[in-house]
């Protein structure tokens, strides 16, 4: 079946679907591997675990209106593209303080292939303090600089799932083991359960 067909054949199934929990709990372990990975010195798998995470957590939101192939074929990897349709699919109004993020985080989708961005070097940062700007990607001739502030992808991995109508308590049930609830809370300012 054709991918056209496909999408025509699930345009009225769009009004019945719920989230997609596959999605959801896959996002939700990434995040946790993101942090981990922050915490171990892996800066640069910690970007793209992040860039991974959002991916599925916004994917699982927007699967309450598009199909799996739908995902697919519309979005990629494009957190840009997934971001705008989340908001517009959730009334969100005035996040600008995440746009940025998201704008910059995309970047990080390209580390994950061997012959990084024109060939250059790797150099990424991670800010913990709350008062610094969240990711700030930036070049120069020699080093594709990325940076990321810790703080701030707490926060906007919060807002995600809050403004999703997610009950925190669904979230809660993916932390089986002990360890994976320490690692999400670990100087974590926004967490959604106790």
């Amino acid at each position: 079946m054709s991918v056209s067909k496909n999408i025509h054949n699930n345009s009225i199934e769009k009004e019945k679907r719920g989230i997609n929990t596959n999605l959801l709990s896959l996002g939700v372990y990434y995040f946790v591997l993101s942090r981990s990975a922050v915490f171990f010195g892996f800066a640069p798998n910690s970007g793209n675990l992040y860039h991974i995470s959002l991916e599925l957590l916004l994917k699982s939101v927007l699967s309450k209106k598009y199909s799996s192939d739908e995902l697919r074929c519309r979005y990629g990897h494009s957190l840009k593209k997934m971001w705008k349709d989340f908001k517009s699919l959730n009334s969100v109004e005035d996040v600008s303080e995440f746009d940025d993020i998201i704008k910059n985080l995309d970047r990080f989708e390209l580390i994950r292939y061997l012959e990084f961005p024109n060939r250059k070097s790797l150099s990424l940062t991670v800010n913990f303090d709350t008062s610094k700007v969240w990711i700030k990607a930036s070049k120069d001739h020699e080093t594709n600089i990325y940076s990321f502030n810790f703080d701030h992808m707490d926060k906007l991995f919060k807002f995600i799932i809050l403004k999703s109508s997610i009950e925190p308590d669904f979230i809660r049930s993916y932390f089986m083991k002990k360890e994976a609830k320490e690692m999400y809370k670990r100087e974590n300012k926004h967490t959604i359960f106790s």
